[in-house]
């Protein structure tokens, strides 16, 4: 909301209930409120026009399925073996190359690697493991860490 003609905007929230005729005088007292909470005073019976209408709507959904565990599959064989830099180590690492389109649900691929598909490269760095989840997604995870 602003007043008619101004250049900043004023946002005011609505009830969440159905709205009456009755709530024009609702909006102006909020508007006004809030207008002066941010410039310390209102234009007394100045002409208020709203903008924007902003709305939200939901509905009730399932929750996603949860994923069921996977049999534990062996990687296949690497593609090739590429030289990566890994910045953390500060130099260069012979690492071996999987192409993301042959690991299946279940596929274990332990750091470092590269998994190479259309579009976007993954490093799995010596820090990490990856494996593939019933869904097909990769999921990196942590090694403990040896102190």
């Amino acid at each position: 909301m602003r007043y008619l003609g101004q250049g900043h905007e004023i946002t005011v929230g609505l009830p969440y209930r159905t709205l009456t005729a009755a709530d024009a005088a609702t909006f102006r007292a909020e508007f006004e409120r809030e207008y002066t909470r941010q410039f310390e005073r209102h234009i007394p019976n100045a002409q208020i026009e709203i903008m924007t209408w902003v709305v939200l709507a939901t509905t009730e959904r399932e929750p996603p399925r949860r994923l069921e565990p996977v049999k534990p599959r062996p990687a296949p064989a690497a593609v090739a073996e590429r030289s990566v830099f890994d910045a953390k180590l500060g130099k260069r690492l012979a690492v071996q190359m999987f192409e993301r389109n042959s690991l299946s649900p279940g596929v274990a691929i332990k750091g470092p690697a590269l998994i190479v598909e259309e579009g976007t490269s993954t490093y799995v760095s010596p820090s990490f493991d990856a494996a593939v989840d019933a869904g097909g997604a990769l999921v990196l995870t942590a090694k403990a860490s040896r102190t």
